[in-house]
């Protein structure tokens, strides 16, 4: 009976092993990696088109606001996920570039995320190639869920809704036509802004370093008819988590990007976009706290926030400058860059990236098995995103990437022709990016959802250089 038990014992023991774990934790650094290598020779061999000419710019917008009872999306505790009703609305924007050579269209819709199912919806019923739309999001986490199938997905989506599902998507692909027949000779004018600490300590809250931090970077691209100077639309990252509005919220609701949006647009005239960037690890400041606990705090913080940031924008932008909130009174962003052009080169690569092993901690020095993860969550490839409008080049990373990652791009490009521009969420997800410097810390955004390792932030990273300069070549 013994060695019935025993040998029954030993293949359960191995299996257990080889499915569960634990394994040891590989610290090997990226660049003596084969999945390095591989992704290395991918971009190299790759051949991305690139052109030159005068630029011309069409903008949608839609409306994509749910029904009752499909779910928020958000927050894996929020139970129910059942919206019960409508603060605002929630729309998908569409910014369509070409020269006469390429046309390239970046959305940007009022979702936590874009994922395969949507994107692979879009790209079919568009009949475009997936190199030539940029997916982003508002990533508010009050939006609509119901997206996207899978037990993961369901997480934080909620159960599929496939009415909706189809609404979405239709609506996506109806603002990307539309903005690209509504193009027109257009001007571009960029600017990169920089925080300063008082604006950092009013607006983000670092998680990390827990104080007022983070990535204080704020990129602003406007885009005006050539012959009547009338604007087109202006589109703005930044970089703190939407979350005001916290999983006792039951409505719909864009958070401060909704806010910002609106009153940005009443002002100018307009449509604005947008979109999330290098998020990782940063929450908002309103009244100057990070979000509260009952929704009608965390609806004025929001407002708070929104009504500052609106206002020293405005003047930071030099567009009819208004007073601004006493805290901050007469300050502005400072202007690091900025670029105009009204012929330039545009080109686009979507890169395939092995992965490193996945790496779910149990404690410092072992993880469980990575078969687990790839089956569960992911699977060993991903991609990165590049598309280039002159010397902005926009970076789409699958991911809640951290600001110190973006401000490593910025630091390199520096000697490089290339104004680098980080978006999170391009259609994939895999987790939360950090620095290797941060692995050892104690603190969820490094631990609990960082899931590919202590490089896989800076592999990443480097990846985005190769493509950035892949992109960046002359054109053809």
């Amino acid at each position: 009976m013994r060695k019935r038990l025993l040998i029954l014992f030993i293949p359960l023991s191995l299996l257990f092993l080889i499915f569960i774990g634990p394994w040891p934790i590989d610290t090997t650094h990226f660049a003596d990696t084969e999945y390095s290598r591989s992704t290395l020779r991918g971009i190299n061999d790759s051949a991305p088109k690139i052109s030159r000419g005068a630029l011309k710019a069409g903008m949608s917008v839609m409306d994509i606001t749910p029904p009752p009872r499909v779910p928020l999306g958000g927050y894996s505790a929020r139970d129910p996920k059942e919206n019960e009703g409508v603060l605002t609305p929630v729309y998908v924007k569409a910014l369509s570039f070409a020269n006469g050579k390429e046309t390239f269209t970046y959305i940007s819709a009022d979702i936590l995320l874009p994922l395969e199912d949507y994107v692979n919806a879009v790209v079919e019923g568009t009949h475009l190639p997936r190199a030539n739309l940029f997916f982003t999001s508002s990533h508010t986490h009050s939006g609509p869920g119901g997206y996207q199938e899978g037990l993961v997905a369901q997480m934080s989506l909620g159960d599929f809704h496939p009415h909706y599902f189809q609404t979405l998507v239709q609506q996506t692909i109806h603002a990307v036509n539309l903005s690209r027949s509504r193009l027109k000779p257009a001007q571009l004018s960029y600017q990169r802004m920089r925080l300063s600490k008082e604006q950092v300590a009013h607006f983000v809250y670092d998680q990390l370093n827990k104080g007022p931090n983070g990535y204080p970077t704020l990129h602003a691209l406007q885009l005006q008819e050539l012959n009547s100077k009338r604007d087109i639309a202006t589109l703005i990252t930044f970089s703190a988590h939407p979350t005001f509005l916290g999983r006792v919220n039951k409505k719909i609701h864009g958070d401060y990007p909704s806010l910002l949006v609106s009153k940005l647009e009443l002002s100018l005239g307009h449509p604005v976009i947008f979109s999330i960037g290098a998020v990782g690890g940063s929450l908002p400041m309103g009244l100057g706290k990070p979000p509260m606990d009952t929704v009608d705090v965390q609806l004025a913080q929001m407002e708070s926030m929104s009504n500052e940031f609106h206002d020293i924008l405005f003047n930071s932008l030099n567009i009819r400058p208004r007073a601004v909130n006493d805290k901050v009174k007469g300050d502005t962003f400072q202007t690091e860059i900025q670029w105009q052009a009204s012929s330039l080169e545009i080109g686009s690569l979507v890169s395939e990236v092995q992965l490193p092993s996945p790496t779910y901690r149990l404690t410092d020095q072992w993880r469980l098995s990575p078969l687990m993860i790839n089956g569960l969550f992911h699977s060993n490839t991903s991609y990165l995103h590049a598309l280039r409008l002159g010397r902005i080049m926009f970076i789409g990373f699958p991911a809640d990437t951290s600001g110190e990652l973006a401000k490593n791009l910025e630091d390199w490009a520096a000697k490089q022709p290339i104004y680098p521009w980080v978006t999170s969420f391009n259609g994939d997800y895999i987790g939360y990016l950090s620095a290797q410097k941060r692995y050892s810390e104690k603190h969820y955004t490094v631990r609990d959802v960082n899931l590919f390792g202590p490089w896989g932030g800076d592999y990443l990273t480097e990846v985005a250089k190769e493509i950035s300069l892949k992109v960046s070549q002359n054109p053809l």
